[in-house]
């Protein structure tokens, strides 16, 4: 125990273990009520796997907003809850946590945008629907709504090397992952939330 209080590494270390082979979410709340009492720059989130981990702590509402959105069992959830993880995790993996957020929009945008095409990609979708603006609407009041979605879509897809090109950076940022996969999660929600959708 003496260590533990020494050591502040080793006891982060020992807290995401125990958060790893402990599934009682009264204890992952609990754990997290403390963190934030504490002021600490952690919270307890969930990986790819459903599992608990020590996070870096987001803005509450846009925490609220990932648990909703990745509360489902569906692909778009999964992606997105594994995106997240990268991106925020103690350990980040930006570069995967961009392809997963792009998966995760592909899968949450496909039957609004691209129904009929399984392999649709992000960029296909962007293209549909900047070809086609009509076709889909919010539930915005702006005049340009579409657009601004479509703009959104195109920074994930846009905002790191994709398929090797060499005019992009190597590999993306810890700061670029951590701004493409909170777009990500906004898009996932609209689309799975019905607020961007086809006009009838």
């Amino acid at each position: 125990m003496y260590e533990l209080q020494k050591d502040h590494v080793l006891l982060i270390n020992a807290v995401d273990l125990a958060l790893a082979v402990d599934h009682d979410p009264e204890d992952a709340v609990g754990l997290s009520r403390m963190l934030a009492e504490a002021r600490s720059e952690y919270t307890v989130g969930v990986d790819e796997n459903g599992d608990y981990e020590l996070q870096f702590r987001q803005p509450a509402e846009l925490t609220e907003l990932v648990e909703a959105a990745t509360s489902g069992t569906d692909s778009a959830s999964h992606h997105l809850r594994q995106a997240w993880s990268q991106a925020f995790g103690r350990e980040p993996e930006p570069t995967a946590a961009c392809d997963e957020a792009v998966r995760a929009i592909e899968a949450a945008a496909k039957p609004v945008v691209t129904p009929n095409d399984s392999l649709a990609t992000l960029g296909k979708m962007i293209t549909a629907m900047r070809d086609a603006p009509h076709k889909w609407t919010t539930d915005s009041n702006a005049s340009d709504d579409v657009n601004a979605v479509i703009a959104m879509m195109d920074l994930v897809w846009k905002g790191y090397r994709r398929h090797g090109n060499p005019s992009q950076p190597a590999e993306a940022t810890a700061e670029t992952a951590q701004m493409l996969v909170q777009s990500a999660a906004l898009l996932v929600h609209w689309f799975q939330s019905g607020h961007v959708r086809r006009v009838p």
